[in-house]
Order: C-alpha cells, then structure tokens, then sequence
C-alpha cells in the first residue's frame, strides 16, 4: 500500500490526470460527481489501460520474463500519444524505480570511519566504540557531521571571502559526552569548515562554550511556568581570552602549580 500512498516520492503530486479540469468545468463538484469520474476513468479513461499496462507487466514480473517486461514498457511509452501524457508516464516510472531502490534495504551501504593516531596506528570507529569512553566515541561523527554539511553547503570547495554562505548546522544538546578542549576544538572546526553553529545545550556547557561562541541566548522558565525570559549576550574577544587563561582544564594541573610557585 506504501506505494499507492500520496506520500510515495514519485512525483504524482504533480500531475491531476484532467482532474483540475473537471472541476473548473463543473463536471466534479461534489463527492458523488468526483466518485463518478473516477469510475468513469477506471473503466473507460486511460487509467483502464494503466491497469491493464500494470497487470501485465506484474505477471512479467513475477515470471521474469524481462523481454515481455520491455515490451509491456513500449507499449506504455506508445500508448502516450501526447507531450504532457508522455512527460508524466516517463517521468513517475523513473521517480518510483529511483524511489523503490532507496527503499530496498539490499542496497544500503555500510560506512565506517577510520582513525589514525599520532604514531600512525589505525583503528576504525566501531572498535573504538566498544571499548572507548562516550566522549571518545562521540567525536568522530562530529566530525563526521561537520564534513558532510560542508561538502552539501559547499560542494567542490571550502568556503572562502569570495564564496560566502550560511553554512547553517544545528544541533541539540551538542558535544554531552565530550570535555572541554574536544568541545572547544570541534567548534574551531566547524567554524574554519564555514559552518554557523546553532546549538541548543544545558546550563552547564555555558562556561565551555562561551569561550568559542560569538553569541549566547539563554531561556528562563518562571517557576510556574507561566512566563520565559530570554537575554543574549555577545563575549567580546578580550572577555574570551580572560576565560580562557582561567579555566582549569585549559590551564592544566601543572599550570596552577606554577602560578602558586610564582606568587
């Protein structure tokens, strides 16, 4: 039945069949008008032939018959005398074969990602999954993410002053399972990819993000949920670096020491 639905992408949407036609003229104004012409289009209008086109081309189908298949296809194609009729027969027969391949399960394709460490060691995302940390496992699609929405937005290219571009990405709670500096790098990422990050996270990735992000807007519910407050704030470049020379997990164990040591 999926492919009866109007929902199948076949483009059917596109073409009426003289429908629009019957309405303007008065011949379809109600349900039993339209349920008339709809019999009258199944046993004596071209859908007739459809049927039958159809039926044929099942059985040839079902026997594998692929010379009688051609033919039942040539006599459809023959059968569409005009322009418009061939155009929208040509047309949703390419559209459901290119649909029912995508469906077809059989002809997924199983990817994976391939790392390489420092020492030139090479491990594939699935394996490093099962024995990784969240965070671990988390940023390769990040990553991955980040390529894919630069290769659709700018295809054949990186983006540049001369090529600019919205770049839009959006994301929900963003970078949950990754620290700091991986959070903070895949933002520099995204960002030298030419892409604008819209990101939805919870209070607590404030501080990481306010770092890297030019804009923050954070939403207050009232307690009783009868009202939201929204603010924006926009860090200035020295405000970020202030952030960024105090903050413990860019600093690092062995810079506090030697800030205690100096004082």
């Amino acid at each position: 039945m999926a492919w009866l639905s109007p929902g199948y992408p076949v483009g059917a949407y596109a073409y009426s069949h003289g429908l629009e036609w019957a309405v303007e003229a008065g011949d379809v104004r109600d349900e039993a008008s339209l349920m008339a012409w709809l019999r009258d289009v199944c046993e004596r209008g071209a859908l007739r032939n459809d049927l039958i086109l159809a039926a044929h081309a099942h059985a040839a189908a079902l026997s594998s018959d692929g010379a009688a298949l051609v033919a039942v296809n040539d006599l459809a194609l023959a059968l569409a005398p005009s322009r418009e009729l061939h155009l929208e027969t040509s047309q949703q027969g390419r559209s459901f074969l290119d649909a029912a391949r995508l469906a077809d399960y059989r002809n997924y394709f199983v990817y994976e990602i391939g790392m390489r460490d420092g020492a030139g060691n090479r491990t594939t995302m699935s394996a490093r999954a099962l024995r990784g940390s969240g965070g671990e496992a988390q940023a390769p699609f990040y990553v991955a993410i980040a390529a894919s929405l630069a290769s659709a937005y700018y295809p054949g290219d990186r983006p540049g002053d001369e090529n600019p571009g919205l770049g839009l990405c959006l994301l929900d709670e963003a970078f949950s399972k990754l620290d700091v500096r991986n959070s903070q790098a895949l933002v520099d990422l995204y960002r030298a990819w030419g892409l604008q990050l819209l990101i939805a996270a919870p209070e607590d990735k404030r501080t990481t993000l306010t770092e890297v992000m030019d804009t923050i807007v954070t939403v207050y519910k009232s307690p009783d949920l009868t009202s939201v407050r929204i603010e924006a704030e926009h860090p200035l470049e020295a405000a970020r670096r202030a952030l960024h020379a105090i903050n413990p997990d860019q600093v690092g164990i062995e810079g506090f020491r030697q800030s205690d040591a100096a004082e």
